[in-house]
């Protein structure tokens, strides 16, 4: 019987041997990107980030900023938790010159895929013309934390870039590897 209290009791006192986290420091209303009074209403919009087992942050998300030249998709690095950021790099419409427009969604691959080693940074989104007559997903990807960024494939292809029934448009990557 004391041998059954002490399996029971000495998880309990390791665990609480064990030296606790520091509790972070919370803020708020920090501001990554401020978008100058000639980009086109709303914009900024559709944020997405991801964080990379360093702690480092990226952050993109819809630029409406006036065209030509084509629109694209910014990254934004924070280094400390979010306290402050700057400009890393912008994906650029490499493949179709369009611009990329809509809906970006970054990925960390964990694992190796195809010629792609774990560590790189997947980013798709839709490549569309200024007058949204078209829609078509892509994927980029970045072997060097967000630095840099290489055109990878085309996803899909859809019709005008409406929400409107009856229209045949492609919205809304999302990847995930298992």
């Amino acid at each position: 019987m004391r041998f059954l209290r002490f399996l029971l009791a000495a998880p309990l006192a390791l665990a609480a041997s064990i030296p606790r986290a520091e509790t972070p420091t919370t803020f708020s209303e920090v501001t990554i990107f401020s978008p100058p009074s000639d980009y086109v209403i709303p914009r900024t919009l559709y944020a997405r980030n991801l964080q990379l087992p360093n702690g480092d942050l990226l952050a993109t998300w819809e630029n409406y900023s006036p065209e030509p030249p084509a629109v694209y998709f910014p990254i934004y690095r924070s280094t400390d938790s979010g306290k402050t950021w700057s400009e890393l790099s912008r994906v650029e419409d490499t493949a179709n010159g369009l611009g990329l427009r809509y809906q970006p969604f970054l990925y960390y691959l964990e694992e190796s895929i195809g010629s792609y080693e774990a560590g790189t940074i997947l980013l798709a989104g839709s490549s569309i013309p200024t007058d949204l007559a078209t829609t078509q997903i892509d994927l980029y990807a970045s072997r060097d934390s967000g630095v840099t960024w290489e055109f990878v494939s085309h996803i899909a292809a859809g019709g005008e870039a409406l929400p409107n029934n009856g229209l045949t448009p492609v919205w809304e990557p999302f990847l995930l590897a298992q």
